[in-house]
């Protein structure tokens, strides 16, 4: 089962990893509470994100098997997931930009909260990148090329530990708020990721 799907743990491995590194270097180079606030814009972003998630779901044993038996419709149902999270990557960004002081009023509601709105602003860049790349992804595990995939999401592991020792202070010194960032860092991260898919 290991040996099988080793290529599998790799990636969930790699994927994981990033806000880890992320977390860690917050709680090094920013005060406490920036932190926080990267954690609560983190908790929403991960709502914001599940339409995507799910469609990936519904869509991999599907794509794995047409991959295998009927190239062409399988095409045309990654061109239609694409174009279908495409438009809703971009409403669940806009809306993100737009909503975020309310967003992060209403949830938590304490005015000690009030700068995750602003990482909560640069992370809706991520979940358009993210909507896109989650979709890629899945075509590129149907296809069995997840090892090419991992080392493409291990490329995100790098840029956050070359980018977050610098981003980090920066956004602290310029905005009291060094999750913002953290944030830079992984929408630069998502960035590649969406490119190399």
């Amino acid at each position: 089962l290991l040996g099988g799907g080793f290529s599998f743990v790799v990636l969930e491995i790699v994927a994981k990893l990033q806000p880890y590194i992320d977390a860690t270097f917050l709680s090094k180079l920013a005060p406490p509470e920036a932190l926080g606030w990267y954690s609560a814009a983190t908790r929403i972003t991960g709502v914001l994100i599940f339409p995507a998630t799910t469609l990936t779901f519904a869509l991999y044993p599907t794509l794995a098997r047409l991959w295998h038996t009927d190239r062409p419709t399988c095409d045309a149902m990654v061109r239609m997931g694409l174009r279908f999270v495409t438009l809703l990557g971009i409403l669940a960004g806009t809306g993100t930009v737009i909503f975020a002081p309310l967003i992060v009023e209403l949830i938590y509601g304490d005015e000690a909260y009030a700068p995750a709105a602003s990482t909560l602003s640069v992370l809706s860049a991520y979940v358009l990148l993210v909507y896109t790349s989650i979709i890629v992804g899945t075509f590129l595990v149907a296809c069995g090329r997840q090892w090419k995939w991992a080392l493409a999401q291990s490329f995100c592991v790098v840029v956050s530990m070359a980018l977050d020792p610098i981003l980090i202070p920066w956004a602290q010194q310029r905005f009291a708020n060094g999750s913002i960032g953290v944030c830079i860092s992984v929408v630069v991260a998502e960035i590649a990721m969406v490119t190399f898919g």
